[in-house]
């Protein structure tokens, strides 16, 4: 495909779009509704929204490439570099401040969600107690600024940050939850977690393979395959393994609770 980017890494960043599905926003934002119809309505909204928003950057990003051509050294800087040249001064003051406005929301956003799901759903379960103390945790909010600040200092680059997330991640996740939804596909949690443990560690131990090995900058994986297919392949037949026994399971109750019957 060009500038190093092969169609695995590209197939992996079409993978990456499941992140809606494995993130906790998405499922604490749906549960915190009255009833069930608003988060439908919701999605579809948020839909319509995305859609629009992804227009509106993807053209704003070709903007911003076809007028500085080669000049603008980090295309990171896209969005404040085009705003400086384009924009009256007013309008580049309401721009900074709505760009700030962004980062400071989403910051808040996940800073107490982060604390929330640390402080309720791992130390009251893990203290087996069922306390609104848990609900905000301060030690949760801790710890999630000291890993964001930790991965923020070591990757300066975005794109990085979504690449190594969305790699390790999403396999690890991304079976658990799909097959949740449906009551056919749910099998024991003991496999489910086998599942998730061992899809992460693969995914990690080649991500750390081919960073240790680099070629003018490029990551070498072990065979030229991305991290994120090893986690979802192991991962999966892990859970094929326990979707199996379940199946299984179920046909020697059927039979024996049939036997049962005829005698």
């Amino acid at each position: 495909l060009g500038s190093g980017i092969t169609l695995q890494y590209f197939f992996a960043w079409f993978f990456m779009g499941a992140w809606v599905l494995v993130d906790p926003v998405f499922y604490q934002r749906c549960f915190a509704v009255k009833n069930k119809k608003n988060p439908r309505i919701g999605i579809l909204i948020s839909l319509a929204f995305w859609f629009l928003f992804d227009i509106m950057t993807t053209v704003a990003g070709l903007y911003s490439k076809a007028f500085f051509q080669n000049d603008l050294a980090d295309p990171s800087y896209s969005f404040p570099a085009l705003a400086g040249e384009i924009l009256p001064p007013v309008a580049r003051g309401v721009f900074a401040i709505g760009l700030i406005a962004t980062i400071m929301s989403s910051l808040h956003s996940y800073m107490f969600i982060s604390a929330t799901t640390f402080g309720r759903d791992i130390v009251s379960r893990i203290r087996n107690e069922d306390d609104e103390k848990y609900l905000y945790n301060n030690s949760g909010m801790i710890i999630s600024a000291f890993f964001s600040l930790a991965i923020a200092f070591l990757i300066p680059s975005v794109v990085d940050i979504w690449y190594l997330i969305g790699t390790l991640i999403i396999p690890a996740l991304l079976i658990s939850v799909v097959s949740a939804y449906f009551n056919r596909l749910r099998i024991h949690s003991g496999f489910i977690f086998a599942a998730m443990i061992t899809s992460f560690s693969v995914s990690l131990v080649y991500f750390i393979i081919g960073q240790l090995n680099k070629t003018d900058g490029l990551a070498n994986y072990p065979l030229s395959i991305e991290p994120m297919y090893p986690g979802l392949i192991i991962g999966l037949i892990i859970y094929f393994i326990g979707y199996i026994k379940r199946k299984f399971t179920k046909e020697n109750i059927r039979s024996i609770n049939a036997n049962l019957l005829n005698l």
